[in-house]
């Protein structure tokens, strides 16, 4: 069996213009295509088949480029590292903290209204507040019982329908009271007003000498003349003696202290002093 030619012999030599490009002013005309024939491809697949297994061509391999569109797609996803910014917390808390300072600091010293309406109340007298009688008040200190050194007694507030009212410390005279208290008033109704104020407060018992407690009081000088109204009792287990002077509108009231005097060493000052 004859080897077949080698596959640079199977076609005619080209003569030796072929390798050079046609003059591109000649027409060269349509290209002619030349279709094989049934009998050509069996001549040529019989040729093949005479070709050692070294010499035969690879068949042709299908052309894939179709499938490409139908197969499905195979995808390999990559993970891909989220670099997460770095969010530096420590200026922001500190801004925030430094907002949140400030505004507590304009919080508690800013003044508020209620502030600013007491301020505006505390600088603008009261129209409806209670003059100073002077006239009541130095009256009153004339009216007070002997024993009083000077500046121990001062001046407060006076309640309704008073005139003038003082608190006294204690009075040198033997068995004097540690406290009291004097009230001028305006008119009898209001004496009587508060002297029922100060029996409500106190727990009453008859005066020493078994003399009814509240009852009327009189002077030595003028025995058929009552002067007013005497209660003997305790505020807070502490002796307490009251009287009102009817004459001159006065209220008197003295307590005794945890050092004393009793009630019978204070109705005995009383005495003497009324």
């Amino acid at each position: 069996m004859s080897s077949p030619p080698p596959p640079w012999e199977s076609h005619p030599p080209l003569s030796e213009d072929g390798f050079y490009e046609a003059d591109p002013d000649v027409d060269t005309g349509p290209v002619h295509v030349v279709i094989p024939t049934d009998e050509d491809i069996a001549g040529e697949d019989a040729r093949a088949a005479e070709w050692p297994q070294a010499y035969r061509p690879p068949p042709a391999e299908e052309d894939t480029f179709a499938s490409r569109f139908t197969a499905p797609l195979t995808v390999n996803p990559r993970t891909v590292p989220v670099k997460a910014e770095r969010v530096r917390l420590g200026p922001i808390v500190a801004g925030v903290a430094g907002v949140l300072a400030v505004g507590l600091a304009v919080w508690l010293f800013w003044p508020s209204s209620d502030a600013a309406e007491s301020s505006n109340t505390a600088s603008t007298p009261s129209t409806t507040e209670k003059p100073v009688d002077t006239e009541a008040q130095a009256k009153l200190l004339r009216l007070l019982p002997p024993g009083y050194p000077s500046n121990s007694c001062k001046q407060v507030d006076p309640p309704k329908d008073a005139l003038a009212e003082v608190d006294c410390t204690q009075n040198a005279d033997t068995d004097g009271p540690p406290s009291a208290t004097y009230t001028l008033v305006q008119d009898k109704a209001a004496l009587q007003a508060a002297s029922d104020v100060v029996v409500r407060g106190t727990d009453v018992v008859n005066c020493p000498g078994n003399i009814q407690s509240p009852g009327p009081w009189r002077r030595n000088a003028t025995p058929q003349q009552v002067s007013g109204t005497l209660v003997c009792g305790l505020q807070e287990s502490r002796p307490t003696l009251a009287w009102t002077d009817d004459i001159v509108l006065l209220l008197g009231v003295v307590r005794a202290d945890a050092k004393g005097p009793t009630l019978d060493q204070l109705y005995a000052w009383w005495s003497t002093h009324s």
